[in-house]
Formats: C-alpha cells, sequence, structure tokens
C-alpha cells in the first residue's frame, strides 16, 4: 500500500482487501491507473489496464528484475 502520494492507497493485491465491492474494485483500480500502475494481483488472476500510451514495463532492465527478484517485493506485472 502506498500513501506517500497523499491521495488514496494504491493497493497491488484485492485479495489483502478486507470487504472488496464493485465500488472498491473501481476506485482501486483508479487509483493504480492514475499512478501508472496498470497491473493488478487479484489472488491467482491479473488484471491489467489498457494505459493507450506507451510505458517503460517491458524493457530488458525488467525483465531481468522480474526473472530474478531475489527477496525483493516486486509490483505486480505480466512477467
Amino acid at each position: 500500500v502506498d500513501e506517500s502520494r497523499g491521495g488514496p492507497s494504491v493497493i497491488d493485491d484485492l485479495t489483502t482487501v478486507d470487504v472488496l465491492n464493485e465500488s472498491i474494485l473501481l476506485q482501486t483500480l483508479e487509483a493504480r491507473f492514475r499512478a501508472r500502475r496498470i497491473y493488478t494481483d487479484n489472488g491467482p488472476m491479473l488484471i491489467a489496464l489498457n494505459p493507450y500510451e506507451e510505458l517503460p514495463l517491458y524493457g530488458s532492465d525488467q525483465v531481468e528484475l522480474y526473472l530474478d527478484p531475489g527477496s525483493r517485493k516486486l509490483q505486480p506485472h505480466i512477467f
């Protein structure tokens, strides 16, 4: 959860939400979209939003990071 930007929490995994309903789901996805975090975990399922712009998410540095994350907790990602 990231509240450092002063806005609503940006939740990485929807399974950590105590109560999940349509309103909370949409608020969470909107907050992540505005933070340019287009991937959201939902247990074994990954929710992806189309940003309608190119984001620096698929470079070789990102691939390497997700191939061997070590002990780091990484943002949800297609890799």
